[in-house]
């Protein structure tokens, strides 16, 4: 039997608003938000729990043929950057070393082994230059040590359910074919999945046969995020939503308190006055 293990990392959140029919949006957009009862005392935005070994329990009279994993990417660095900014983002404890090699020709023959690293240069902030980033190593929206870290253990867990419980994925990797992993095209999403497939399969070499090929889709077509690209109907969705009596009445409520916060930020244009993005950028990443 052909065991096959696929991996999905998703950017943000798979677009299904775009499957509401557009007769519905009064009904589904103008709930008012107190009526929502969502308990969220338990719920760790930073950190989703870890499948265990020691509760996973096999279904009964079934067979397993098949385990499909579709996770986020892991702790992040804001996406969006708020002025003065002075807090330090670390994202290279765990090297990222890559090379380019041609089909055609022999390893030896490949370009050089680089280490990729993020620099943030001495004179940000500085000689005139507005502090527009922070302190580190990480790019805007980049994976953080913290998120491969996440996403090494999470694999480790697999392993203990799906290689050494069940014996069904193989205890080292010797073909590649049988898993295939998707990612969207953001740098985080990869390594999402290099970090994922590291806690998996650890201790593996970096020959280029025994490379796990990850399949991405380009930008304009992906399906894994709220593309409006591949999926215009995603605008109107938005608008009705934005549009709905609800959630005027919830943003007009907020608007003291969003001014106050862009005060605090000394924050200005759409994205800190128009909506929430920002501040859940900035702050929920911290």
């Amino acid at each position: 039997m052909k065991t096959i293990f696929t991996l999905s990392i998703v950017a943000v959140h798979i677009a299904a608003l775009a499957a509401a029919q557009s007769t519905s949006v009064s009904s589904t957009y103008n709930t008012d938000i107190s009526n929502y009862d969502f308990d969220d005392s338990s719920f760790n935005y930073c950190q989703g729990d870890f499948p265990s070994s020691a509760s996973y329990v096999p279904v009964a009279n079934a067979t397993l043929e098949f385990v499909q994993v579709v996770v986020r990417h892991g702790d992040r660095s804001p996406a969006l950057v708020a002025p003065h900014q002075d807090a330090t983002w670390n994202c290279d404890k765990y090297s990222e070393n890559v090379y380019l090699k041609s089909d055609t020709t022999s390893e030896v023959s490949s370009s050089a082994l680089v280490n990729q690293k993020t620099e943030i240069p001495v004179w940000n902030g500085k000689y005139g230059y507005s502090n527009q980033l922070w302190k580190g190593s990480c790019n805007v929206g980049e994976l953080t040590d913290i998120g491969k870290a996440q996403h090494e253990s999470l694999g480790a867990k697999l392993r203990s359910i799906y290689v050494e419980k069940l014996n069904f994925l193989p205890y080292w990797l010797s073909n590649v074919n049988q898993v295939y992993v998707r990612t969207t095209h953001y740098h985080r999403t990869k390594t999402s999945a290099e970090s994922l497939l590291g806690g998996i399969w650890p201790f593996r070499g970096i020959s280029a046969n025994m490379a796990i090929p990850m399949h991405t889709y380009p930008e304009e077509i992906e399906t894994m995020e709220a593309n409006s690209n591949a999926c215009p109907a995603i605008n109107k969705v938005w608008m009705d939503i934005i549009g709905s009596d609800s959630y005027q009445k919830f943003f007009k409520g907020q608007n003291a308190l969003m001014t106050k916060l862009a005060r605090i930020l000394d924050a200005s244009g759409p994205i800190w006055t128009m909506v929430w993005d920002g501040y859940f950028d900035t702050l929920f990443t911290r």
